[in-house]
Order: structure tokens, then sequence, then C-alpha cells
């Protein structure tokens, strides 16, 4: 993009962030500013580790998605 950042996935509809579950307050920061750049509607992809583990990063990740009105995807990682 012209400020030199990058989308990690785009499409017809969003903006999407990937980042790890421990990395959720960041996420959300990059999915918001994708969204005005490119005009599509911010979401935030979670990898997920183990999810007992993380239970406490994927309920802020998603208290976070209701109240800013993201789409929150949460996947297991491939790891």
């Amino acid at each position: 993009m012209w400020d030199g950042t990058r989308v990690d996935l785009l499409n017809d509809e969003y903006a999407i962030e990937a980042d790890w579950s421990h990395k959720h307050y960041e996420a959300f920061g990059q999915a918001t500013w994708y969204s005005i750049v490119t005009g599509k509607k911010p979401a935030v992809l979670l990898l997920v580790k183990d999810k007992e583990k993380e239970a406490q990063h994927i309920y802020r990740a998603t208290a976070i998605a209701v109240r800013l009105n993201v789409t929150l995807y949460v996947e297991p990682s491939m790891e």
C-alpha cells in the first residue's frame, strides 16, 4: 500500500490481519488500519496452538471483536 504496509489477506469484502492469539491487540489495530486504507471491512484471523492455554487471549479478542464490530476467525495453527 502507499504507506509501505501490507494486508495479510484481502478479498472483495474484508481486509484480514492474521496473527498468533497472543498478539491479538496488535492484530486489531492493523486490521482497523487496513480497513481504513482499503475501504474493506476489518477482520482478524487468530492462529491458535492450544485453545486451553490461549483461552484468555481468545476471550479478549472475542470481546474486542464484538465491541468494535470486527469479524473474528479463530483457527488452529498447522504448526
